[in-house]
């Protein structure tokens, strides 16, 4: 009995665990065979839900898994177009070599170009999905746990942790230009400044080590020019 009614709580509405099984459900329907959808890196993301899904196709065979973005607000589930630029530049010239080309039927001129159609429309569906995945999803999948600095009075700062996503470069490597503090959302935090700084008092007049060369050292003795310890005292 306690562990039917613990699998029970785990899928109330609210719970994560059940965010995350609605939005399964309608990324399935996607799929040519919903019944063989397979999942992994699921996250929940608020009313988002952004992960990995895998499917047979026509032959029986599993094609490989491929992203998806769920908003769960619309029930609207999106998977990863997967445009290649290669195609896209194939379809149009083929387009341009059948337009106009006598011995090209209609038809085949038509197809050619609806092709190169369809490859621009994949285009702009990667543009849109990509857009979505880097602000829904990349915090999720590039967070990890960010301890706030120590308090002036040695004590532990009492804020909540947060969660800062690092960028990679084209070959891999950290790009420490992208660091972004996200929030238990994953949505961008702003950072506190330096505490080390706010306090710091402003620089005094009187005080030598923050005044210039200029201030401290005594003027240079110009060509030509006599000092007071050169002129004569009056009689």
């Amino acid at each position: 009995m306690v562990g039917v009614a613990l699998t029970a709580c785990e899928f109330l509405p609210g719970s994560k665990e059940y965010r995350a099984e609605r939005a399964k459900r309608a990324v399935a329907k996607l799929l040519l065979d919903p019944s063989s959808a397979q999942f992994r890196n699921v996250q929940v993301r608020g009313q988002y839900v952004c992960g990995e899904i895998n499917g047979k196709n026509r032959m029986g065979g599993f094609v490989g898994f491929t992203r998806f973005v769920v908003q769960l607000d619309g029930q609207e589930a999106q998977l990863d177009p997967e445009f290649n630029f290669a195609d896209l530049l194939s379809a149009e010239d083929s387009c341009r070599a059948l337009t106009g080309n006598e011995y090209a039927s209609i038809s085949t001129q038509l197809s050619a170009c609806n092709g190169a159609e369809e490859q621009r429309g994949t285009a702009a569906l990667q543009t849109l999905f990509d857009q979505h995945w880097s602000k829904r999803c990349e915090f999720a999948s590039r967070s990890s746990v960010y301890r706030p600095p120590l308090a002036d009075s040695g004590a532990i700062d009492e804020q909540p942790a947060a969660n800062v996503s690092v960028g990679h470069n084209i070959d891999g490597t950290l790009d420490n230009s992208a660091t972004v503090l996200v929030d238990e959302e994953g949505m961008p935090v702003r950072p506190q400044p330096d505490r080390e700084l706010q306090q710091r008092p402003a620089p005094s007049e009187t005080d030598p080590s923050s005044q210039s060369l200029d201030q401290v050292l005594p003027p240079q003795q110009q060509p030509g020019e006599e000092t007071s310890s050169d002129k004569p005292e009056p009689n």
